[in-house]
C-alpha cells in the first residue's frame, strides 16, 4: 500500500557549502513540520562534486594553483569530517532509484539548482527522472543570475513547463519564469527562514566560547569589506572572527577553520555583528536579529540578485556596504518591523508550500 505521506526533495545537499547544507536541512525539516515524511534525494551532481577535495586539486591548472589548492584542502580537512558529520546526523536520504510511486511529491529546492553555472545544467534538477509532472515541484528555488542566456532559453522553458507548480525566492526569478514559461509564480522565503529558532538551537554547535565578537564571512574575498570589519572593530572594540576566508589574503581576525555547518550557525548566532558578502550569512544574521552588513558581490551575476532580494523585502538597504562605507555603522536595527515581514511571509510560505504539496 502506498503511503502518501511521503515527500522527496533534491537540492545541492552534499557540497561543503554551508548555504547548500543547511538549506537542504531546512528544506527537509520544512516539510517534515508540516506533517510530511521528507527525505532527501541523494544525487551527486557531478560539477558540483568536482569542486570539492581531491577532485578540485586535479581541475587545477599550473603548479601554483595546484599547490594553493593542496593548501587550502588540507586546511579544511576537519571542516570537511564536521560537514561529513552534520549530513550523517541531520538528513533522511533516499538513493535514487526510489519508489516514486510512494511519494506524494517531490519538490526541488531551494539554493542556486536553477542555475546552470553551478550546477551544469544537471537536468536532475528539474526532476526529469520523474515521472508524473504531477508530482513536480520547484520550491524557493534559485536561478542565482539576473537573466538566462538566449541559446538556453529554449532549454530551460522546456524544462520548467513540465512542473505542477513554481516558487522562487528572489524578485528577479519571477520575471525569468515569466518570460520562460508565461506562467506567475509566488515569492517565497528561503527554507533557512522557514524553521523555528528552536530548530536551529537543535543543531548548532559553538566552536569559540567567548561572546562579543564580530563575524566576517567571505564566499569571495573583498579587501572592502575587511577594511569595514577592521573599522567596525576599531569604533566598537570588539575581536574578529572570520570563518574560514583566504589562505593567502590574512587580516587581523581570529580564523576559525574546522567550522562545519552547525558550527556556522553557532557563531553567527552568538555573535555581536555579522559583516558578510554571503546570501545564507545575511539570512541567518535577521533569522537571528544581528547588528550586520552586506556588501554585494564585485560579480553582478554570481549572487547579487538573491542579495538584493533579501534586502529590499525586508526593508534594509542601510545595512549594505557601498565602497567599503556605511553611514549607519553602529546604528541599532529596529527589528520589530522586519520580524512582523518575517513571520507573516513564513506564515505564507509555508501554506504554499502545504499546498503544493496537497495540490
Amino acid at each position: 500500500m502506498s503511503n502518501k505521506n511521503k515527500v522527496g526533495v533534491i537540492t545541492i545537499h552534499d557540497a561543503d557549502n554551508y548555504g547548500s547544507d543547511l538549506q537542504a536541512y531546512a528544506t527537509q525539516k520544512a516539510v517534515e513540520n508540516l506533517g510530511y515524511e521528507s527525505y532527501i534525494i541523494d544525487h551527486v551532481c557531478k560539477k558540483i562534486s568536482s569542486e570539492y577535495g581531491i577532485k578540485r586539486i586535479l581541475a587545477q591548472k599550473g603548479i601554483k594553483s595546484k599547490l594553493e589548492t593542496v593548501l587550502r584542502v588540507l586546511t579544511l580537512r576537519n571542516s570537511r569530517k564536521m560537514f561529513i558529520e552534520f549530513r550523517k546526523n541531520n538528513y533522511r536520504l533516499i538513493k535514487e532509484d526510489f519508489d516514486q510511486e510512494e511519494f506524494k511529491k517531490i519538490i526541488v529546492g531551494s539554493d542556486q539548482v536553477f542555475n546552470y553555472k553551478i550546477t551544469g545544467m544537471d537536468k536532475a534538477y528539474f526532476l526529469d527522472f520523474v515521472k508524473d509532472n504531477d508530482k513536480k515541484v520547484a520550491f524557493s528555488s534559485s536561478f542565482g543570475i539576473s537573466k538566462i542566456p538566449e541559446d538556453l532559453k529554449k532549454e530551460y522553458s522546456d524544462c520548467l513547463n513540465k512542473f505542477k507548480h513554481i516558487a522562487v525566492r528572489e524578485k528577479q526569478a519571477i520575471n525569468i519564469i515569466k518570460d520562460l514559461t508565461g506562467k506567475e509564480v509566488p515569492l517565497v522565503l528561503d527554507p533557512t527562514f522557514l524553521i523555528p529558532k528552536n530548530d536551529w538551537d537543535a543543531v548548532c554547535n559553538m566552536p569559540y566560547k567567548e561572546t562579543g565578537y564580530i563575524v566576517c564571512y567571505q564566499i569571495a574575498h573583498s579587501k572592502t569589506l575587511v577594511d569595514f570589519a577592521e573599522e567596525l572593530a576599531k569604533k566598537t572594540g570588539k575581536k574578529i572572527i572570520s570563518i574560514q576566508g583566504s589562505l593567502r589574503q590574512r587580516f587581523n581576525a581570529k580564523y576559525i577553520w574546522n567550522a562545519g555547518p552547525a558550527e556556522y550557525v553557532g557563531l553567527i548566532k552568538n555573535a555581536d555583528y555579522v559583516v558578510t558578502n554571503s546570501f545564507h550569512g545575511t539570512a541567518f544574521s535577521i533569522n537571528f536579529n544581528k547588528k550586520f552588513f552586506t556588501e554585494l558581490l564585485p560579480s553582478f551575476e554570481k549572487t547579487n540578485s538573491r542579495l538584493e532580494s533579501i534586502l529590499d523585502l525586508f526593508g534594509l538597504r542601510e545595512r549594505q556596504i557601498i565602497n567599503g562605507k556605511n553611514d549607519n555603522m553602529l546604528a541599532e536595527i529596529n527589528y520589530e518591523p522586519v520580524n512582523k515581514i518575517l513571520n507573516d511571509k513564513r506564515k505564507e510560505s509555508l501554506e504554499i508550500l502545504k499546498n503544493f504539496i496537497e495540490d
